[in-house]
């Protein structure tokens, strides 16, 4: 009966994963979602009755973001629908993550399934930008147009959650090559698909995560400060020898008809581009001045007051929180440290929590210079995959340690 559980709960939770990644029906999805929600809930129960203790530290936070959203929602006159399924589909992450902590056995099937499922929405994102040069794209440029999501859906075309999903989820498979959890016969076909997947997605800083992934995951830290001052030499690098990077890059683009990224290379190279470019951005520097004059505007409620953003902004999670709900934003801000602290408190080697920290600070990184509106599945990526890929490892490195000790003495 216990195996027919624990089966059933790994089933369950292929069938959540499944839809946010690949099947794109929203029909369809909502009865997998909730139906393998629930059975996987039940489940989990059955495995370990008490786990809902390790959610228990995100609850009240959690909670005051979902207030917080309500109350955003009510005062800007947004559909509120939309708003609280992705917010919740997002939170799920978190609750996958406090039980599946402390159950990486059960991790296995999902894993392989994950990969599988990575390899087609990245062939089918290949195709599609092959197709139609930039559709990927098409959901920032046009984000409410119908014509174009319908296309990016029945084609299984990923766009901006999914692209920075593969960035990040870089690190951990290059620390899983590094350390012999993953063979070369995987990991190469992997990398090369995943990283020709965001050449044709056009979307440069996606890129540019992605040579950093690569680099510091195939580096050896025993510490933080190691980590940082190989950040600061692979800058000085870029720095030095730019202009060849960046015509590699744009040789790169020209090839896959990633018409984006060359316009940004190109425009870095050559220090220009005004109002289109700005550093590594894309010239967003602007947008984020004027988010910040949107907060001072209204720095207590934020938009809760129920005024429109008198600057145009976007195009930052952070600093959208403080655009939108002022001081009172400080849930949303605390829940990112909360997670990086109950994820750290679980690791116990340094080489692992070295790699936490770059994840982390680069997902940062991240948050500042881009939205993610709870889309999966980047959320389901940060808050539940890369965390427990990590600590997969962790627990590997942690156990070849003690059996190290064991023969030695």
């Amino acid at each position: 009966m216990s195996n027919f559980i624990r089966n059933m709960n790994i089933l369950a939770l292929c069938a959540f994963i499944y839809t946010p990644i690949y099947l794109y029906n929203k029909q369809i999805n909502v009865v997998i979602v909730s139906v393998s929600f629930i059975i996987w809930f039940i489940t989990s129960l059955c495995v370990e009755q008490n786990w809902l203790s390790r959610f228990k530290p995100y609850v009240p936070t959690i909670m005051a973001m979902i207030l917080l959203n309500i109350l955003f929602c009510i005062s800007t006159h947004t559909d509120m629908y939309s708003t609280m399924v992705m917010s919740i589909l997002a939170y799920v992450g978190v609750l996958f993550f406090a039980f599946y902590s402390r159950h990486i056995n059960l991790l296995k099937l999902p894993f392989v399934f994950l990969l599988v499922i990575l390899c087609l929405d990245s062939i089918d994102t290949i195709k599609g930008n092959l197709l139609m040069p930039g559709i990927s794209r098409k959901q920032v440029q046009f984000y409410d147009t119908q014509e174009v999501a319908y296309l990016q859906h029945v084609m299984h075309i990923g766009s901006y959650p999914f692209l920075y999903s593969l960035s990040l989820f870089v690190l951990p498979i290059t620390l899983f090559f590094k350390n012999k959890v993953l063979g070369k016969l995987v990991y190469i076909p992997l990398i090369l698909l995943f990283v020709e997947t965001i050449l044709y997605g056009s979307y440069f800083i996606s890129l540019i995560i992605t040579i950093m992934m690569l680099i510091l995951g195939l580096i050896n830290f025993n510490n933080i400060k190691k980590a940082v001052i190989s950040c600061v030499i692979v800058a000085s690098v870029f720095l030095v020898a730019k202009d060849s990077i960046l015509d590699a890059i744009i040789y790169i683009g020209e090839k896959t008809d990633s018409t984006i990224i060359v316009q940004h290379a190109m425009e870095i190279k050559s220090g220009s581009g005004g109002e289109g470019a700005d550093m590594v951005t894309g010239g967003r520097s602007s947008l984020y001045t004027n988010a910040i004059l949107n907060f001072m505007e209204h720095p207590l409620v934020g938009q809760l007051s129920g005024d429109k953003p008198k600057y145009f902004s976007m195009h930052s999670e952070l600093l959208e929180y403080l655009e939108k709900f002022g001081l009172l934003s400080f849930p949303f801000f605390y829940i990112w440290f909360l997670l990086f602290k109950t994820q750290r408190k679980m690791l116990r080697t340094k080489k692992v929590k070295t790699y936490h920290a770059i994840f982390f600070g680069t997902l940062m990184f991240f948050l500042f210079v881009n939205p993610i509106r709870n889309e999966q599945p980047f959320t389901l990526m940060v808050f539940c995959v890369i965390p427990l890929m990590l600590i997969f490892l962790d627990t590997k490195l942690y156990n070849n340690k003690l059996d190290e000790q064991k023969t030695n003495s």
